[in-house]
């Protein structure tokens, strides 16, 4: 795929943010921040069922866990919410990628980003504390053509070679499979009298 250009702006920083396989690629979506609730227990703002607080016109704060991605923004979407900004439910630097869910006919056209636990911690307590705006900012470059570099399609066919020598059910598995990949397209680049 294309160069994905992401930006959450929010009380002048501009955290790691993760991006949704589907809806929009492209957006620019400025707002107040609110935290969604719905009446599903223990966890009243992952927005897994319709959200009972007004959101509209706002981008709508939710927690990671117990659906899709693409519910979430489905009940905020059909709130009318603007955007939403997923905070991640697990440690670590990276920010979540959002994947679609097929049983999820209607087309999700809200901005969404999501942030990973540490900085949606610090989100929510600005927005216990006031006013918070954001801004979410997406541009997905042109998709390149894959099949035109013979280096790629080489590493896809390290993949097929691999599986078919072994059943991938972990990590490391699937980690050898990546190496497979790249050995092979660095075999098809190597000329003779290379080091």
């Amino acid at each position: 795929s294309g160069k994905d250009d992401r930006l959450l702006t929010v009380s002048n920083r501009t955290p790691v943010t993760g991006s949704a396989s589907g809806g929009p690629k492209d957006f620019d979506t400025t707002g107040v921040l609110i935290i969604g609730v719905d009446p599903d227990s223990p966890n009243v703002n992952h927005g897994c069922t319709p959200l009972t607080n007004v959101v509209t016109g706002k981008i709508v704060v939710v927690d990671r866990g117990n659906c899709t991605f693409k519910r979430k923004a489905f009940n905020i979407q059909t709130a009318g919410g603007i955007g939403m900004l997923l905070v991640n439910n697990q440690t670590g630097t990276a920010a979540p990628a959002m994947g679609e869910d097929s049983m999820i006919m209607t087309p999700i056209t809200i901005s969404a980003l999501s942030v990973t636990m540490s900085e949606g911690g610090t989100i929510k307590a600005e927005i216990g504390a006031g006013s918070v705006t954001a801004r979410l900012y997406r541009h997905q470059y042109q998709e390149l053509d894959g099949s035109l570099d013979s280096t790629l399609v080489a590493h896809e066919f390290g993949h097929y070679l691999h599986h078919r020598l072994s059943f991938c059910e972990n990590k490391m598995c699937r980690a050898m499979s990546e190496g497979w990949g790249d050995f092979l397209a660095l075999l098809l680049l190597a000329r003779s009298g290379d080091n």
